[in-house]
């Protein structure tokens, strides 16, 4: 009580609160010291909620702006510190403008480039976005030469709010520079065509003598006076026309006492009056139209700019002169003069024919010398067309077969393979079964032994009787018995039942026999080498019929070779779908390893994407890095549904770009329209199974989807998984992948799940497959190529360092789902609702009676939610009231 009255005393006296009167005592230590505390514990509280919120927050801004977040935080900073304590700074608001502008042109540069290592790859996400993010790739385009014209505009706009007067200044600056730019333009094409034209030029026409004379010589002793006013002229008094530049009127260049003394036949003719022989345009012979054609080479003007002048009959270019029967500057008919062919009415000079087509004309009296046709206008002059330059597509540079490493072949011994057949001879023949050596094939991992079936023969007594029937009597007067023999093919199926036999007489636990094989009437036996040959992936690609795959194919890949020792190569663009099984360890990541691998070394991210999908992270998460990625390899299953949703996005976006051009394949698309060049994309799942667990119904229905539609639009898929059951393959998988390929697995239930045969559960592991293709209607046996992981880390560093090339854009963004995912495997919330009862009206409307058990079993749904949704089918009057355990009635229909 004491202490209360102390402390009210305490505040009374100081006219502070008493939490004033504390904090008063403690030192700025101390002071610091509580709310860093305070933030410690409530940071180590909720860690997990902030370092989730920071990851997400990372993750979209870099997404956004990648690396241009550097410049907007610089001016954030910057504004955060002007409007704190220098608020005066605003009054310049057009400089705050041209800093915004300042930094969109930096998000605009930025996006031109796309890292996938080094320091700035953290920016760009693996390389899954550019430097500029999704921003800068709106602020520059999808073109990058527009792009280009893009950020012109905007530096343009920038440097308008900066300095409106500079702006001015050098958009008039910009302005002279473009005339002056046209005008030494078509000086220098005029100088370039006289230089050419003097090379193939005939004969001069020698000039009239009244050309010179005391007029002439008044211009000097060069003529260079002639041209004196052409050099006073003013840039902004010439004006430019549909038919060129023309000169002022006041503009004298030629002094009339030289243009009223030299007569031109061309005058004569072009007005149609005759000369002194009577002739005229309609009596126009070989003579005058060479003379015409000389004329044209005489009244060519010389260049304004000649440091050398010359006497004016010296000069053979003196222009187009007005005669002596028109008014100066104008022709008989009224019309403007030209002062030459490069500034009068005619754009471009007229094209000079051969000497030999000169004097016989062919077009009439016009005197033109028939040389339409294409790129020949029916005027005359030679047509001119400016190619228009677009984007640019720099090729790839493809790895060198040297990154891929071949290892020495070992094969079986003749000695070992006429041992191994004759001890399966022998073994059959001590169960009295006939068979003979057929062909033989050695493999890589298997030998494949031929054998022809023998005879079962049995033996009979037979009397023997005569022609007519009669018993025929030996000398002692006996009937003869003979003894017969009858052969019968010996029973396929009792070879097939001698196989353990036969595996214990060959001491292999794995022994495949099959018919008929090699194209013969022969039965095949299946025995392991003893000594396995090694297939590498190189092995098979320099290999004759894998480089005739490259050649005609679109995906091919080096699959492997054949228990006969044939190499198998495939096109997975004709496959189009693979799905690959197996048990773990016998082989089946790395058959993904090797398609990826040769697809790498035959394709550039200019013709082939993927998306790699790897619930695991550690099979198919090394090839992270390489340009061929749509996106990073997908580890999360929860963004495996909208990856997938995002592809089905990308495929339909196709189909409407092919309709659009009127093809049906993307083969098509790509030869009518190369400028807009689609890539093949592929998407591998390398663990089916975890998928199905997740989210059945979505990624079956996904990726049936894609497997139906995704072929005529370059989308293939290849599925993997390690437990090849019904719930993982179901049918409708199976019906959309015909192409299969089994490796060694636990049981024959599981080899016919995914081959629909027996077989697989007899194979030896690594690498040793049973393939299905889709024409055929039995498996073939193979090893496939192996491919080391130095080698893929070798050709991941060869695609991560080499020089980028032009890759066509596909945005491909996950499509997220909204609400979570219940017990059930169904989403809450009110989208995943309305999905799931639209699917069971659609169910109602194919049935008249409907029930909870068909609604689980047709949209895969639990008990609960199944409950529910017909609770909501029959509040929406489609079906009626519960009866009980029956089926209820559908009223939508009867309605």
């Amino acid at each position: 009580m004491a202490k209360s009255n102390a402390n009210t005393t305490l505040s009374e006296k100081t006219g502070r609160s008493p939490i004033a009167a504390v904090t008063s005592r403690l030192t700025w230590h101390e002071l610091l010291a509580i709310p860093l505390v305070a933030s410690g514990v409530a940071v180590y509280w909720f860690r997990d909620y902030l370092s989730q919120l920071y990851f997400a927050g990372q993750n979209e801004v870099l997404l956004y702006l990648g690396a241009g977040v550097i410049p907007v935080a610089v001016w954030l900073l910057v504004f955060i510190g002007a409007l704190a304590f220098r608020r005066g700074l605003f009054k310049h608001y057009r400089l705050w403008l041209a800093s915004a502008g300042l930094v969109a042109f930096t998000l605009g540069f930025l996006s031109f480039f796309q890292t996938y290592d080094g320091l700035l790859h953290g920016f760009t996400q693996d390389g899954y976005v550019n430097l500029g993010g999704e921003i800068g790739d709106l602020i520059s385009g999808p073109i990058a030469w527009l792009g280009v014209f893009r950020l012109v505009g905007l530096g343009v706009v920038i440097v308008s709010l900066a300095s409106p007067v500079f702006a001015g200044l050098a958009v008039m600056a910009a302005g002279k520079m473009l005339v002056y730019g046209y005008v030494s333009m078509v000086l220098a094409a005029k100088g370039i065509g006289r230089m050419y034209r003097n090379e193939d030029r005939p004969a001069r026409i020698p000039v009239p003598n009244n050309v010179a004379g005391p007029e002439a010589s008044s211009t000097g002793a060069g003529g260079y006076s002639a041209f004196a006013n052409l050099r006073s002229l003013d840039v902004s008094d010439i004006s430019v026309g549909n038919g060129g530049m023309r000169m002022p009127e006041s503009a004298s260049v030629f002094p009339g006492s030289i243009t009223s003394t030299i007569p031109s036949p061309l005058d004569d003719a072009e007005t149609g009056d005759d000369d002194e022989n009577g002739r005229g345009d309609s009596a126009e012979t070989a003579e005058t139209a060479e003379t015409k054609d000389a004329w044209e080479d005489v009244r060519e003007p010389p260049s304004i700019f000649d440091s050398a002048p010359s006497s004016v009959a010296d000069d053979e270019d003196l222009g187009d002169i007005p005669s002596d029967h028109s008014p100066e500057g104008e022709d008989g008919a009224g019309r403007r003069k030209k002062i030459n062919r490069f500034w009068g009415a005619d754009a471009e000079p007229k094209p000079r024919p051969d000497a030999d087509a000169v004097g016989t004309p062919t077009n009439g009296s016009n005197g033109h010398t028939g040389l339409e046709g294409p790129g020949v206008p029916s005027n005359g002059h030679t047509e001119k067309t400016i190619p228009l330059l677009g984007k640019r597509k720099e090729k790839w540079t493809m790895p060198p077969a040297s990154i891929l490493k071949d290892l020495p072949q070992r094969g079986i011994s003749e000695s070992q393979i006429m041992d191994t057949a004759q001890t399966i001879r022998r073994t059959l023949a001590d169960y009295d079964i006939e068979v003979e050596i057929g062909n033989i094939k050695p493999g890589p991992t298997v030998t494949m032994y031929g054998f022809v079936p023998g005879w079962v023969r049995r033996h009979k007594q037979v009397k023997k009787v005569d022609e007519k029937g009669l018993p025929v009597l030996d000398e002692r007067g006996k009937q003869i018995v003979t003894r017969m023999e009858q052969k019968t093919r010996v029973k396929v199926d009792t070879i097939i039942s001698r196989e353990k036999d036969l595996s214990l007489a060959l001491k292999t636990p794995s022994l495949r026999i099959e018919t008929p094989v090699m194209g013969k009437a022969q039965i095949g036996i299946e025995i392991p080498n003893p000594h396995p040959s090694p297939v590498t992936l190189r092995g098979v690609m320099n290999t004759d019929e894998f480089k005739k795959m490259s050649r005609n194919g679109d995906l091919p890949v080096a699959f492997g070779k054949g228990s006969g020792g044939e190499n198998v190569v495939i096109d997975l663009a004709t496959t189009p779908h693979l799905l690959i099984a197996g048990a773990t360890g016998s082989g089946k990541s790395v058959c993904l390893n090797s398609i990826l691998s040769c697809l790498l070394m035959e394709k550039s991210p200019a013709d082939l994407r993927m998306l790699l999908i790897d619930p695991k992270r550690v099979e198919l998460t090394p090839f992270n890095g390489i340009p061929h990625l749509l996106t990073p390899v997908v580890v999360n299953t929860d963004e495996v549904v909208g990856m997938l949703k995002g592809v089905i996005s990308e495929m339909m976006d196709r189909y409407r770009r092919m309709e659009d051009a009127g093809v049906r394949n993307i083969e098509a698309y790509n030869s009518r329209v190369p400028e807009d060049r689609m890539p093949f994309i592929l998407v591998v799942v390398d663990e089916l199974a975890d998928l199905m667990m997740t989210a059945a119904f979505d990624v079956e229905q996904a990726l049936c989807r894609l497997a139906q539609l995704g072929r005529a639009t370059g989308i293939h898929l290849i599925l993997a998984t390690q437990r090849p059951s019904v719930d993982v393959v179901t049918g409708l998988i199976k019906a959309n992948f015909p192409s299969r390929v089994s490796f060694g697995v636990t049981s024959s239930i599981d080899s016919r799940t995914i081959l629909d045969a027996t077989g697989a559960e007899k194979l030896i592991g690594k690498g040793d497959m049973l393939y299905l293709p889709r024409e055929a209607s039995r498996p073939q046996r193979l090893q496939g190529a192996f491919v080391s992981d130095s080698e893929i880390e070798d050709l991941v560093k060869f695609w991560q360092s080499t020089p980028r090339g032009w890759v066509p854009q596909i945005f491909l963004r996950s499509v997220r789902s909204e609400g979570g995912v219940d017990g059930d495997g169904a989403e809450d919330g009110d989208a995943s609702s309305d999905e799931y009862f639209d699917k069971a009206v659609e169910l109602a409307q194919t049935y008249n009676k409907l029930s909870t058990s068909l609604l689980q079993r047709r949209l895969r749904i639990g008990y609960p939610r199944a409950a529910r949704l017909m609770d909501e089918l029959e509040e929406k009057s489609v079906v009626g009231p519960s009866d009980g355990s029956k089926s209820r009635d559908v009223i939508m229909n009867q309605v």
